[in-house]
């Protein structure tokens, strides 16, 4: 399966079409730097177009790719994206996640129904948007040219010479144009963001104008990418995306409470148990227990130091023994926690109803007052005594329990 005309044949063939003003398949409109310009729709062999290597949907597959293939970490940064050795990886990644991950094979889709919308290409034939789609017709149409032969020629624009940074743009506001949250995994969203900093160039507050979200909720996205692969080296899995695919809540929850622990043993503490709830605690609600970690934080130490008999002031010492703890330690690790957890819990709670007693007494007591205060001759009285007695009986009910 050839991935790719060279270069040359590329650029030729998309200068010639962005030269002739004819549009017998019509136009395509796409927003570039804030202004909607039609694109002419072409033809091209589905062997034409290279795909993106730097393209959103990937980043974490490629990671996990780098990790399994023991590979230097910047292998798709140094990369030779014109090869076709580069190319077969990079098909293979999306045909992987086209099959294992996405919520809708476009591969078996692509078996009834035809090409619908053209891909976009860069001005020197770089899969912009739709390296999925064309990964499937290539995959169909390979597999059976006969019965797939609809896609030995399929529809692209191509867009004029235009900088990463605005190449990142477009492929952003495309990505907003589906359904961002669905279409992306979380961990895939956070490389993208950081891919969009580094490479386009743009700062928290562009990308958070641009797609309607708070400069913190951006600058947390990109930070869950040091803390997860933290996680992921202290599990001894680096890289491996796929194992905290159902976890993006408690990364989160650790970076929202992080912030709010002024001591740096504090802060270490909150990490290392909430990596040891995520590593060992399977009821699924692990981030609804990493906030309560900082709220309980000293009954945590206390429990903690005692039970790894530590000093409770050495918080290092505490920190690496809780980071080193494997197997069954790492387990009662967790339920140290969760002890503490519902143990302060179930004290406020009983602290809550012991405050709600004289809270209604307080209430009734100001209703009386009211009471007094609207009286007149002209009020009526109907049922009043009856009301009073009641009052009595429940004084003398609230007496004898002050005064057994």
């Amino acid at each position: 399966m050839k991935l790719g005309k060279n270069r040359i044949e590329r650029t030729k063939v998309i200068s010639t079409n962005l030269e002739n003003n004819s549009s017998p398949l019509g136009t395509w409109q796409v927003e570039v730097a804030g202004k909607q310009i039609p694109l002419k729709i072409f033809h091209v062999p589905i062997d034409f177009p290279k795909y993106r290597i730097n393209n959103g949907r990937t980043l974490s597959a490629q990671q996990e790719y780098i990790a399994d293939k023991a590979l230097d970490e910047k292998f798709f940064e140094e990369a030779d994206y014109e090869a076709q050795s580069t190319q077969e990886i990079q098909h293979e990644l999306l045909k992987r996640k086209i099959e294992k991950t996405d919520k809708v094979n476009i591969i078996q889709k692509f078996k009834k129904v035809p090409q619908k919308e053209p891909l976009m290409l860069t001005n020197d034939g770089f899969v912009l948007n739709g390296n999925r789609r064309l990964c499937a017709m290539r995959v169909n149409f390979y597999s059976d040219k006969n019965k797939f032969s609809n896609f030995k020629d399929i529809q692209v624009v191509a867009l004029p010479h235009l900088d990463e940074g605005q190449l990142q743009e477009i492929e952003a506001k495309l990505q907003l144009q589906t359904n961002w949250q669905q279409d992306y995994s979380w961990i895939d969203r956070a490389f993208i963001y950081a891919n969009q900093t580094k490479l386009g160039g743009l700062s928290a507050q562009q990308i958070a104008a641009r797609d309607g979200k708070k400069v913190k909720e951006v600058n947390e996205t990109v930070n869950l990418i040091p803390l997860v692969n933290s996680y992921l080296d202290w599990i001894g899995k680096p890289r491996k995306y796929s194992e905290i695919s159902d976890q993006e809540f408690s990364f989160r929850r650790i970076l929202e409470n992080w912030d709010k622990l002024k001591k740096p043993g504090e802060r270490d503490l909150l990490r290392n148990v909430s990596f040891q709830l995520i590593k060992n605690e399977h009821s699924g609600r692990t981030y609804i227990q990493i906030p309560e970690l900082r709220k309980t934080m000293p009954k945590l130490v206390d429990g903690l130091a005692k039970e790894l008999s530590v000093e409770r002031e050495d918080l290092k010492k505490l920190n690496e023994k809780i980071k080193t703890s494997e197997g069954d330690d790492g387990v009662n690790i967790v339920d140290i926690a969760i002890n503490v957890i519902e143990t302060e819990q179930s004290n406020s709670k009983k602290r809550k109803n012991d405050m709600a007693f004289i809270s209604q007494i307080r209430a009734a007591n100001t209703a009386l007052h009211s009471a007094i205060a609207l009286k007149q001759e002209t009020s009526k009285l109907d049922g009043l005594e009856a009301q009073i007695e009641e009052i009595e009986k429940s004084l003398s009910e609230i007496k004898t329990f002050l005064i057994p």
